[in-house]
C-alpha cells in the first residue's frame, strides 16, 4: 500500500498521507474548520463527516468559503 496518495484541491494538485481523513487534511494545510463547505467528487460532505471521511488517491476537493450578506 502507497505511503502518499495525490488529489486535487480547488484545481491544485497536492500529495497527502494515505488514509489521510478530512479534517487531518484541513489541519495539515492550516484551514479553518468553520465556514468552509467543501465537496469531494462534486458530492457536499457534510460537517459531521469530515473527521471520518478518508481521502481516495486522485480525489477532486472543493473547498468554498462561506461569505455573509445578502
Amino acid at each position: 500500500m502507497p505511503n502518499h496518495i495525490h488529489v486535487n484541491m480547488n484545481d491544485q494538485s497536492m500529495t497527502c498521507q494515505a488514509a489521510s481523513t478530512l479534517s487531518s487534511l484541513l489541519v495539515v494545510l492550516n484551514m479553518p474548520l468553520k465556514g468552509i463547505a467543501i465537496a469531494i467528487n462534486d458530492q457536499i460532505i457534510p460537517q459531521s463527516k469530515w473527521e471520518t471521511h478518508v481521502l481516495n488517491d486522485e480525489d477532486t476537493i472543493a473547498i468554498f468559503t462561506a461569505i455573509a450578506g445578502g
